[in-house]
């Protein structure tokens, strides 16, 4: 052993990594002597050993052993000069670097193939449903996917490439057997405020041949970057998964949520609405100003062709998800009897907007052909897009667009990816029973995110509509991805010439429509009368969703939740807790006509008195920075009610789960002036965690000590009055005793001096209790 400077002892022979054991307990003088002998004998033994002939050691050897001591000795008296005293002289031990690192690697999380292990007989029996929901939710996805494509003011060709990548890698590393991946409004909805956010004009196209070709400039170099920001979330996903961040989303309050999403569809609604009118709306960072430019030029800018067109197809479509919603009832009695042809019936109904494209189409064709003016898609290259990495590092406009501020533009929609994504799937694994890994659907999603990015598509996310609709037809597993995936693969390859002539009318009727689900003032009228809180966050970040700005909506409805959080936790409910006899409570009689005199809240019942010797307190709040100068102030009130007769205080801490270092500091200044008017505080029913924090802050012994800090209010209570030998302890027959009580307040007296003679209690910091250095 080589002895350190304070009395510290380490193992010589500690291989590199092992526990390092630090035995400070020899501070006091006779422990030191004690030490320094077995010190001496102990280099005489390992002189007598180096003596021997057969194990003599070098000069140089020795010399570099001994320096090496010397350097690990002050390495850990540097080290323990920063431990409190008390800490130290209870003792102390280094974990070994191996440990540290096994801990931190446990920590983090690693992608698995889930479904890897999954029998096959169990692919091969759900097969024949998995490929019906797989293709129904083709037929569906081909449509939605070029209109949110529009949505998010990208070719609609870049709606099916990011419906297909993603349905393979999900099947791969996904852990929900309903959930689908593709495109979806919110994430639409942002790549185009991304785009804006990130200076990239948002036009088309023009009549000017000038400004016609800076038009198909910009629409390149928005699919160039939908690619490198659906890289930018991928990072974010990934990332999160890696360090397991994903429990974080537990603090985006579900009352910002509804208010975000339902002010967000409303805006998906009414701008996107321009499609049917058949005239642009310019960009603005305002969005009321957006609706100004629509109203005002319905009027003027109208095409009638288009309008009839578009409404037209929106209210055939609303015709028919309102059929296909109120037979769902029916559809599950057919299901019982007749599977197949309830999936048969289903899957007409879900059909229905691939029929309302494949009609408008026919019909727009004839009408483009005889020279009608009317916004088109367009022609759509064949073929899937090629291999090719994000550019990351690009000359877009001459200077480029930085990595730094793209990854920063995904914040917001690697966040609603992950959101909707596991609410949705979550849902349906609690329906289906089985567990849903949350942190390997981060995974499963940034993998996903990361694949399409190498493929021009923008970051898909999960559906709420067509995992409904997978969930209906019984869809068991993720093979009905891949039959989606493959069925939107093919119509890339072979059939896009068939969406040249595809108005853009009917993908805003398919928007509008489809938007019309998220729709949730349902939850906002009842949070008015159940919660109004909640329904403050939920109309305010409604309103600036819809007004202002929708990322600025989401932003700011976080801060108010987060603030509204602050305030309720930051409230102190702390009660003054009286005696309450048998007598007074008929209905604590009843129940235990033995229980005697019982503490309760003096404002919730009237008849119990407060105690001229002893005040009891009960806190029900965790105690912080933030609410600890209320404690104070209502301590301090308290004490004043209650007159000079005080000898006592009793803090109820069962409510107590956390106590921070201001709240330790302010316990401790109390602490001291109680005990300068001669009263004495002690805690009861206190956590483990507190206890902790108490006797790190070397503050336990002043307030009762152990086990007396974690005994039940009454025994305290009980045991307090009979060691200050009141009359009412000596004439409570009734009352409950507990021994160990009065045994931990016995020790507690012998190890303080008591109210009685001079406190030895002096708040932290003063030149008694020293500074741990």
């Amino acid at each position: 052993m080589a002895s350190l400077g304070n009395g510290a002892a380490v193992e010589d022979d500690t291989e590199m990594g092992a526990a390092v054991v630090v035995d400070v307990g020899a501070l006091d003088g006779g422990s030191r002597m004690c030490s320094d002998s077995q010190e001496a004998s102990g280099r005489s033994g390992r002189s007598t050993k180096a003596s021997s002939p057969s194990q003599a050691p070098s000069t140089d050897k020795a010399h570099a052993t001994t320096m090496g001591e010397h350097l690990r000795t002050q390495f850990h008296d540097y080290f323990l000069g920063f431990v409190p005293p008390h800490i130290r002289r209870k003792g102390l031990q280094m974990p070994p670097i191996e440990s540290m690192s096994r801990k931190f690697l446990s920590l983090l999380s690693f992608p698995y193939l889930p479904w890897a292990s999954f029998e096959w007989r169990k692919y091969a029996k759900y097969a024949p449903g998995d490929m019906i929901g797989g293709v129904t939710v083709g037929i569906m996805l081909v449509p939605q996917g070029m209109a949110y494509a529009a949505l998010s003011n990208l070719p609609a060709i870049y709606g099916l490439y990011a419906s297909t990548i993603a349905g393979y890698v999900y099947t791969l590393f996904g852990t929900s057997g309903q959930l689908t991946l593709g495109p979806v409004a919110l994430v639409s909805l942002f790549m185009s405020e991304a785009f804006t956010t990130l200076g990239i004009p948002l036009v088309d196209k023009d009549a000017d041949p000038v400004l016609d070709a800076h038009a198909k400039y910009h629409t390149h170099v928005r699919g160039q970057m939908a690619a490198v920001v659906s890289f930018a979330t991928a990072v974010l996903l990934c990332g999160m998964a890696l360090f397991r961040v994903g429990s974080l989303m537990k603090f985006v309050s579900p009352s910002v949520l509804t208010g975000f999403v339902t002010g967000s569809a409303m805006y998906i609604f009414i701008s996107q609405s321009k499609y049917i009118w058949g005239f642009q709306v310019p960009r603005d960072t305002v969005q009321i100003n957006e609706y100004r430019y629509l109203f005002q030029h319905i009027g003027s800018k109208s095409n009638p062709l288009a309008m009839a067109i578009g409404f037209t197809a929106f209210f055939a479509l609303w015709f028919f998800n309102t059929l296909r919603r109120i037979s769902r009832p029916r559809l599950a009695v057919i299901r019982a009897t007749y599977p197949w042809l309830a999936n048969f019936l289903a899957m007409i109904l879900s059909s229905t907007t691939f029929l309302v494209i494949i009609v408008a189409t026919a019909v727009s064709h004839s009408l483009v052909r005889a020279g009608r003016q009317l916004d088109i898609i367009g022609t759509v290259p064949a073929g899937f897009n090629t291999f090719e990495y994000p550019a990351l590092h690009n000359d877009f406009y001459g200077e480029g667009v930085p990595f730094s501020k793209v990854i920063v533009s995904a914040i917001p929609i690697a966040l609603l990816t992950y959101l909707e994504s596991v609410s949705v799937g979550r849902k349906y694994a609690l329906i289906n029973k089985y567990a849903l890994d949350m942190t390997q659907e981060l995974w499963a999603l940034g993998l996903g995110c990361l694949f399409a990015s190498f493929f021009q598509a923008y970051p898909p996310g999960g559906s709420f509509s067509r995992t409904a609709l997978q969930h209906e037809l019984g869809v068991k597993t993720p093979l009905a991805n891949v039959v989606t995936s493959l069925f939107v693969t093919i119509v890339l390859v072979a059939a896009t010439t068939l969406l040249e002539f595809v108005p853009k009318a009917v993908l805003g009727a398919i928007i509008c429509t489809c938007i019309m689900s998220l729709f949730d003032f349902h939850d906002m009228w009842r949070a008015l009368w159940v919660a109004p809180v909640d329904f403050l966050v939920m109309i305010f970040t409604f309103f600036v969703t819809v007004l202002y700005n929708v990322e600025k909506g989401l932003e700011y409805g976080i801060i108010a939740s987060v603030v509204i959080l602050l305030l309720q936790i930051s409230k102190l409910d702390m009660d003054s807790i009286g005696q309450l006899r048998m007598a007074d409570d008929e209905v604590q009689m009843l129940v235990d006509p033995k229980a005697g005199t019982q503490l309760r809240p003096m404002d919730n019942y009237p008849s119990a008195r407060q105690h001229p010797s002893i005040k009891v307190l009960r806190l029900r709040a965790n105690l912080f920075f933030g609410n600890v100068s209320m404690f104070r102030d209502e301590f301090y009130a308290s004490m004043v009610e209650v007159g000079a007769n005080i000898k006592a205080v009793i803090i109820d801490a069962s409510g107590v789960l956390e106590m921070d270092l201001s709240a330790l500091a302010v316990i401790d200044e109390l602490v001291s002036e109680m005990q300068k008017q001669k009263v004495e505080v002690f805690i009861a029913s206190a956590s483990s965690r507190v206890v902790k924090s108490l006797d790190a802050y070397d503050l336990l012994e002043d307030v009762g000590g152990l086990p007396l800090v974690t005994l039940e209010i009454v025994d305290v209570f009980w045991a307090v009055l009979e060691d200050l030998d009141i009359e009412e302890a000596q004439n409570a027959p009734q009352r409950p005793r507990s021994n160990s009580a009065l045994q931990a307040l016995a020790e507690h007296r012998a190890n303080s001096t008591g109210v009685n003679g001079s406190s030895s209690h002096q708040p932290k910091g003063s030149p008694g209790k020293g500074d741990g250095k």
